[in-house]
Parts: C-alpha cells; sequence; structure tokens
C-alpha cells in the first residue's frame, strides 16, 4: 500500500473554521459572584442560568456542576475565551451537561481547565482542548465526555495542551477524527483502565506540531476504527506499558512526511528504563517519508509482535525478548538489536 493512500485528508484549522463567536450580548458569563455553584443565577452575567453561548472565564472561583438536574447549551461554551481569563469548570457526582461545541482556551493568553469527575459532557459537534492557549481536560472515577465529530488536543502552535483519562469506567468517546497536536504540541495520558475510543486517530498532524500518547496499565486502551498516524508531517511518540493497548482496524503509519521523526514505543522509550509491554492490535504498521521506528524496550521473556511491517523504518530492540510474528517481507529497514 502506497503512503499516499495513507494519508488522512487535511483541512485548514479548526480555529480558523469557526465562527469566533456570536455577539456579547448573546453570551451568558460566569461571574461567580456569590460561590461556585453553577446553578445559581447569581453567578451569572445577566442573572439567569444559561441556554445558549456560555464562557466561563473565572477559576476564582470556577463553575461547578455538583450532581443537579441535566443541563444542556446551544451554541459554543467556552472555558477561558477571553486574553487573560484563567476558566475553569467541573462536572461531578452524577452531573449532565451537553453543548453544542465547546472550546478549552480559545484566545491566546486565557487557560482553561475542565474536570469531569463521574460526571459526563457529551457534544453534538466538536470539542478542542487548547484552541490558541493551553488547556486541560481531566476525565476520571467514571466520568465520561463523548463527542459527535471532531476531538483536538492544541489547536495552533502557540498551545501546549493535555487529556487524561484516568481510572476504569473513564471513557472518552470520539465521533470522527482524534487530534492530538494538530498544530501546537498535545498530550494524551489513558492510564489506570481509561478508555478512548475514535475514528481516524492523527499524532502531530501538522508542520512543526508534537503529540505524545501514553497508554499506560491493563484495562488502558484506544481504540480506533480506522487508521491511527503516529507523526504525520510532525513529531509524534505513543507508548503501550504494563498492559496498556491500542488497536487499529485500519492499521498504524509511522513517520508519514519526511519531516517527521516519530515512534512506537513497547514498554519504555530508547533510553528510558525498560518497562512491561503493552499490545498493538493492527494488522499492518507501514512506515511513511521520514524517520519512523518502533522500539522494543520492554520485560518480557517472550513477546509477540503481530503486524506485518512495510516502508523503510527502523526497528530497536533494546530490553526483553520480542518474536516478529507479521509478514515484514516489505520491510526495507534496518533492525538493530542492542540488548534482549
Amino acid at each position: 500500500m502506497s503512503v499516499n493512500r495513507w494519508r488522512l485528508c487535511h483541512s485548514v484549522s479548526a480555529l480558523a473554521l469557526m465562527a469566533m463567536s456570536a455577539p456579547a450580548s448573546a453570551q451568558t458569563v460566569w461571574t461567580g459572584a456569590i460561590d461556585d455553584d453553577w446553578f445559581k443565577s447569581g453567578n451569572w452575567m445577566p442573572a439567569i442560568l444559561p441556554t445558549g453561548p456560555t464562557w466561563i472565564n473565572s477559576n476564582t472561583p470556577g463553575a461547578v456542576m455538583d450532581g443537579g438536574p441535566a443541563v444542556a447549551l446551544t451554541g459554543i461554551t467556552m472555558v477561558g475565551r477571553n486574553a487573560g481569563a484563567n476558566g475553569s469548570l467541573v462536572i461531578r457526582n452524577g452531573a449532565s451537561l451537553t453543548s453544542e461545541s465547546a472550546w478549552i482556551a480559545y484566545m491566546p493568553g486565557s487557560t482553561g481547565a475542565v474536570t469531569v469527575d463521574a460526571g459526563s459532557w457529551a457534544l453534538d459537534t466538536s470539542l478542542v482542548v487548547g484552541g490558541a492557549a493551553n488547556g486541560t481536560l481531566t476525565i476520571l472515577n467514571g466520568g465520561s465526555v463523548a463527542t459527535g465529530t471532531t476531538f483536538a488536543i492544541s489547536d495552533l502552535s502557540s498551545s501546549n495542551s493535555s487529556v487524561t483519562v484516568d481510572g476504569a469506567g473513564s471513557t472518552l468517546t470520539v465521533g470522527q477524527i482524534l487530534d492530538v497536536g494538530w498544530i501546537g504540541n498535545g498530550t494524551l495520558d489513558i492510564r489506570n483502565g481509561g478508555a478512548v475510543a475514535s475514528g481516524d486517530g492523527r499524532i502531530a498532524s501538522e508542520q512543526g506540531s508534537s503529540g505524545l500518547v501514553t497508554i499506560d496499565g491493563a484495562g488502558s486502551a484506544w481504540s480506533s476504527t480506522g487508521i491511527v498516524l503516529v507523526g504525520d508531517f510532525g513529531n509524534g511518540i505513543v507508548t503501550v506499558r504494563n498492559g496498556g493497548s491500542i488497536s487499529a482496524a485500519g492499521g498504524i503509519g509511522i513517520a508519514m512526511d519526511a519531516q517527521s521523526t516519530s515512534a512506537l514505543n513497547i514498554g519504555g522509550a530508547a533510553g528510558d528504563v525498560a518497562a512491561a509491554p503493552g499490545t498493538v492490535a493492527a494488522s499492518n504498521i507501514l512506515f511513511g517519508a521520514g524517520d519512523g521506528r518502533i522500539v522494543f524496550n520492554h520485560t518480557s521473556a517472550s513477546y509477540a509482535f503481530a503486524p506485518s511491517l512495510s516502508g523503510d523504518g527502523r526497528i530497536d530492540q533494546i530490553a526483553g525478548t520480542t518474536i516478529l510474528g507479521g509478514d515484514s517481507g516489505a520491510f526495507t529497514g534496518p533492525t538493530r538489536v542492542h540488548g534482549g
């Protein structure tokens, strides 16, 4: 299969495509004038509970949905919208929020943080964590976030943003493409049994971007119904360790463009201490035109790696015993055995 057939269709930045916002008069803006309770109208300007476009520009206090009735918002929900704003939202203890779409840390100079703790946040269309600034999303204690279309971490080069899915029952479900580092620097941590499901996955999509995905711990998983690209034009790293897993029904591509330096690490990265391996479920792995490698730095005495390999990449065997079971007839790169 050619590299071009593996390339996912690129589009311009989501930030450039989305309308900047509705007029200021149309927003309901969080003030926290009384306390942190979302459900008190006096904490909002105007003093009504929001039903449409909503801005949360404060974390002193931030907004907290602690149980209570389900909330549905039309328009765009923004947590950290304005330059200099530090927005914070917590959805916990069975609270349920539905938004049409949302941004966390939208403008340069803003910050935004959302925690979904045993609550749920559903988005009809898309969610961006880190538009032009630094945003975080944390899902824990069985919390759930789901988007109808796309999910992006670090939309622009000025963004260094992260998402954590932590603990059994904690889930992130993406209806279409999951981007980790679209143009900026994005991080996705899946740990302690957390789970992510998506369509296609792209890690470090554009020139100058970086994306880091770590899947750590038994039951921790990323399942893709499409292709996962580890480094498209940027530099991507995926690490699966301690029983974590990644599966890609359409296969995995590594370092697709010539300017990409990217790696799939089984156990630890090169230079790190060896770790128990994770699993990779994909029928084939294609190395693109860049500097792509698979690093085996693990503690297993008999680790079976089944995907077929093709393209001019590199295999680095550092620690552990690895058994390559797939067809490597189309693999044209070197295999370097440093240990194990």
